[in-house]
């Protein structure tokens, strides 16, 4: 069983049939669905160029990434071969490509892209609503280790900060959210910043009684 896509470069060649390159003209005056096919997939390092693409049916797109994924194993071929063919939907699909961990390229990429750009200022019914969507939701174990994973060895700038402690104040944290807190700190030692803040609250005057307080015999 035999596949073969011609192209001017040369052939891609499996087992069954033969896929031929399909010129413009000819796939517009078929009533066939034609795809134009990267010869070597763009996640691959494939290039928008004419001698890169070949027009190729439906069927025929399914194929030829069914034979890029048995012969390289990526999973974008058989992301792509499994999607055309009908075997999964798109919300699947999609599914997929978020849980797959990201390049380095791609996460430059969204970097460059959100460079400059400043974040929404939403209202507070607006913040409320859009963490109503998690409110009362359990995370997964490996979900938020990940998360913790992700920011170990992370220094923050003096900015944010600066941020954050603006963002918190005012906020009353709940009896659960306290008893987290000290949990989750028990057992850790605090460090010397920390630990000179913490004298430096207590040994405040307003925490040590006046001259004209009264005294107790």
């Amino acid at each position: 069983m035999s596949i073969v896509i011609n192209t001017d470069e040369g052939a891609v060649t499996s087992n069954s049939h033969i896929l031929t390159t399909t010129t413009y003209k000819e796939a517009v005056m078929s009533t066939n669905i034609y795809h134009k096919h990267h010869i070597i997939p763009k996640h691959a390092g494939g290039i928008d160029h004419p001698d890169n693409l070949v027009l190729l049916t439906v069927e025929e797109h399914s194929e030829a990434h069914r034979i890029l994924y048995e012969k390289h194993g990526r999973w974008q071929d058989k992301l792509a071969f499994e999607g055309l063919a009908g075997m999964i939907g798109n919300e699947e699909i999609i599914k997929i490509k978020q849980s797959q961990p990201k390049t380095d390229e791609h996460k430059r990429k969204i970097s460059e892209a959100h460079t400059g750009l400043k974040r929404k200022s939403f209202s507070k019914k607006h913040r409320y609503n859009l963490g109503s969507v998690h409110r009362g939701k359990k995370q997964k174990p490996e979900h938020i280790a990940q998360r913790v994973a992700a920011h170990i060895g992370q220094k923050r700038s003096l900015e944010t900060r600066k941020k954050i402690s603006e963002a918190a104040k005012g906020r009353t944290p709940t009896e659960e959210t306290r008893k987290k807190i000290s949990e989750g700190m028990k057992g850790k030692k605090r460090g010397p910043y920390n630990m000179t803040k913490f004298y430096a609250k207590r040994a405040t005057p307003t925490n040590f009684p006046s001259r004209n307080s009264p005294k107790c015999f």
